[in-house]
């Protein structure tokens, strides 16, 4: 029997206690409105339906426009799957309610657990995951969801990697987030974490793909990563609140990683590592690969030299990767490098407003600096000048000198390398040209 279709799709209208969400904030189990849990618990039938994989609930999404019209659509006989090049056939286990026992045990799990629920159906869906052919129907979350608008780029590698991998992926990481560009990683052992530590320090953070349940700390000795990464990071899980570490999730999680993502950086991997897949899913979903190139001699980078054998860009700075990526971030790199106001505040001669992308995210302490005083030009205009009287000046000395902060100065810088007004040196520092 076709099961009755929401608002009484959803087993109960009931939840636990939950404060009313801020207007950027997702909202919990408790705060899902009738039409919301309609939706979950028709995103929960798909996904718990036997013979009904990602990519076939992912076209359905696409072709019907939300989970319920697709259930709908099965009680209906499935003619309407057709329309989403979905075989009619296929609707038969949605039709006969196969699903609802295992749907039913993760929508308990959910009700009892803190989290918010992003639904294909929230416009804060990211646009770039929504794109590939396998995005989930539903994710749970946990920490700043405003994380998912951002220009996010992947770094990942080894788990057993070397101390100079170490260095390199907290490296890139930091001033990658530094220059407001989120950081994207799967919090495994080794470069994901050094990934995510560093980037937690910049204006982007960072955001955790979990091949657990969002509630599951994994590995166990990360826990101090998850609480700060649950306060000014963002963790993201497509599996029900609960499930344990199965080998299997990780792999399947990848693609949540690369797809949220404008690039993936492999920073060291060994011939049959799990970075590979990310770079392939990658790949497959058009994204930019790039990798660390290491010694020709070393077991943990040999699947990095083949990853540039097939077409992978070598960096081994993160000024390397945005120079390269900044068709896609210069909107909004050009954002921050824009002019100050004219003292008179006459409207004609202020910047033109921020074009609708994504919002650069900066802390108080963060924020882009007013012109420097004395310069008599802009920003850009004062670190040209002072770079031209003192050449080889470290990044962090033109912060202090200049008043401003640092994501700030190393997205004007960055537009300036790619311009070809300055160079950077070994250790951060840069002269003019």
């Amino acid at each position: 029997m076709a099961p009755p279709l929401p608002a009484t799709a959803s087993p109960d209208a009931t939840g636990s206690g939950s404060a009313t969400p801020g207007p950027a904030a997702l909202p919990a189990f408790a705060d899902l409105d009738a039409a919301g849990r309609a939706e979950l618990w028709a995103a929960l039938a798909l996904r718990h339906s036997p013979g009904i994989g990602p990519r076939t609930v992912r076209r359905l999404l696409a072709g019907l426009g939300s989970a319920l019209a697709a259930v709908q659509a099965a009680a209906g006989g499935g003619h309407g799957w057709s329309r989403a090049g979905v075989r009619p056939h296929m609707a038969a286990p949605v039709a006969n309610g196969a699903w609802r026992e295992s749907a039913r045990q993760e929508w308990d799990a959910v009700r009892g657990c803190r989290c918010g629920i992003l639904l294909w159906t929230d416009p804060r869906y990211p646009a770039r995951l929504r794109e590939i052919s396998d995005a989930p129907a539903v994710l749970y979350c946990r920490g700043d969801a405003s994380l998912l608008a951002n220009h996010a780029v992947a770094v990942v590698g080894s788990r057993l990697c070397s101390r100079a991998g170490r260095g390199v992926s907290a490296d890139i990481a930091y001033s990658l987030s530094a220059a407001g560009v989120t950081v994207v990683s799967g919090l495994a052992r080794g470069i994901d974490r050094e990934a995510h530590v560093a980037a937690l320090e910049g204006v982007g953070s960072t955001i955790g793909v979990l091949g657990t349940g969002i509630d599951v700390v994994y590995p166990p000795e990360h826990a101090d990563v998850f609480e700060r990464m649950e306060s000014t990071g963002l963790l993201v899980s497509e599996y029900a609140p609960g499930t344990l570490p199965l080998p299997a999730h990780f792999p399947v999680r990848n693609r949540i990683i690369s797809g949220l993502s404008v690039g993936v950086l492999v920073v060291e991997a060994a011939a049959r590592s799990g970075s590979l897949i990310t770079a392939r899913l990658a790949l497959e979903q058009g994204r930019e690969v790039y990798t660390v190139p290491g010694p020709a001699t070393a077991q943990y980078t040999c699947g990095c030299r083949g990853l540039i054998e097939q077409g992978a860009r070598p960096v081994t700075t993160a000024e390397d990767m945005l120079a390269d990526l900044a068709p896609v971030l210069g909107m909004e790199l050009a954002a921050l490098a824009a002019p100050c106001p004219s003292p008179s505040g006459d409207a004609a001669a202020r910047p033109a407003a921020r074009p609708a992308a994504r919002p650069v995210r900066t802390p108080k302490a963060a924020q882009p600096a007013p012109c420097p005083s004395g310069t008599g030009g802009s920003p850009d205009e004062a670190i040209l000048a002072l770079l031209r009287d003192r050449p080889g000046v470290h990044v962090d000395d033109i912060c202090r000198t200049l008043g401003m902060g640092a994501a700030d100065v190393s997205a004007r810088l960055v537009l300036l390398e790619v311009k070809g007004g300055v160079r950077r040196l070994p250790g951060m520092r840069y002269e003019r040209m």
